[in-house]
């Protein structure tokens, strides 16, 4: 009886500790389960059929990496808006270049083509990126929101065309807001960065 008695001061202190435990679990089930603020504005997004009201603009390029293997006929839009609304063309730089920016497409062009001539001072000295043309896509296409990528101080929402009811996976265009800042956390941002996107894009009803 002695015994017994002083178990149940224990036993009770392990049901408590169990108890403290499945609430620990629980609540990071919670924690789990909960979508990134980010991550749902995303899936929020993705696969929304729309129609465009402002011409996109995008670069057809040719890509040659370094170990000679060609990309022909890439995409990439060139749009981009920042929080204040200003609208302006952009191809992101890369090959150790600097990002090219202008408000007319046959400038972005004719800089794009200029920045990446081949460099003579190389042994085998090729054009590793070439320019082509600029595709226009007018307001009333209609295109899918195919991907929304975010950065740390930006959110590009990338677009695809359909054939039949079978989305075509590559984007052709796109749509950059940028940021002055990090985003938060908690994506406070979202409301001005939908306003954003609302003034190139009008979401199709049941998309």
């Amino acid at each position: 009886m002695g015994a017994a008695g002083a178990m149940r001061p224990s036993m009770k202190s392990l049901s408590c500790r169990l108890s403290a435990f499945v609430v620990i679990l629980a609540a990071g089930s919670v924690v789990s389960a909960s979508e990134n603020p980010q991550r749902t504005f995303a899936k929020d997004w993705e696969g929304s059929a729309v129609v465009l009201k402002q011409t996109l603009y995008t670069l057809v390029y040719n890509e040659r990496g370094l170990l000679g293997n060609t990309h022909d006929a890439r995409r990439e839009g060139l749009m981009v808006v920042t929080a204040y609304g200003d609208v302006f063309l952009q191809f992101d730089g890369r090959q150790g270049r600097d990002d090219i920016a202008a408000r007319d497409p046959q400038r972005i062009l004719d800089l794009v083509s200029v920045t990446y001539q081949q460099d003579s001072v190389e042994v085998r000295s090729y054009r590793r990126l070439e320019p082509l043309l600029i595709s226009r896509y007018s307001p009333g296409v209609e295109l899918v929101v195919s991907e929304v990528r975010f950065k740390i101080d930006s959110v590009r929402f990338s677009f695809s065309e359909t054939s039949g009811s079978h989305l075509v996976a590559d984007p052709i265009t796109s749509i950059t807001v940028k940021w002055p800042s990090h985003f938060s956390k908690s994506f406070s941002e979202r409301n001005v960065v939908e306003e954003l996107i609302r003034r190139f894009v009008v979401v199709k009803a049941g998309s």
